[in-house]
């Protein structure tokens, strides 16, 4: 989930919160070399102290980015909910709802 203030700059970004007042998720991110040479330094210190999530996102290297000062805009696409098919039940559940693809 996205914290984002009045001009939609990206202020926090919050991942798997068991409960939130945010209403926004991330789901695309463009990044520059700048974002890529920030991501090459943290995986290497992450890697370096042997301390990672049991799943390292790239959630968590734009989180590290931010509270660390580096900027992140948003762009808002839909205010519909989310809907991640990465699993049959999910995907049917989905097709329920939308009906069956054209």
């Amino acid at each position: 989930m996205v914290d984002i203030d009045g001009n939609g700059r990206i202020t926090d970004l919050v991942i798997q919160p068991r409960k939130t007042r945010l209403k926004y998720s991330w789901d695309i991110a463009i990044w520059t070399p700048r974002f890529t040479d920030f991501m090459h330094g943290y995986l290497a210190a992450r890697e370096g102290h042997g301390s990672s999530p049991t799943e390292l996102s790239v959630g968590h290297v734009i989180q590290a980015a931010i509270r660390e000062g580096m900027r992140a805009e948003s762009v808002v696409i839909s205010d519909q909910p989310y809907c991640d098919i990465g699993t049959a039940d999910v995907l049917m559940k989905a097709m329920r709802r939308f009906g069956p693809l054209p």
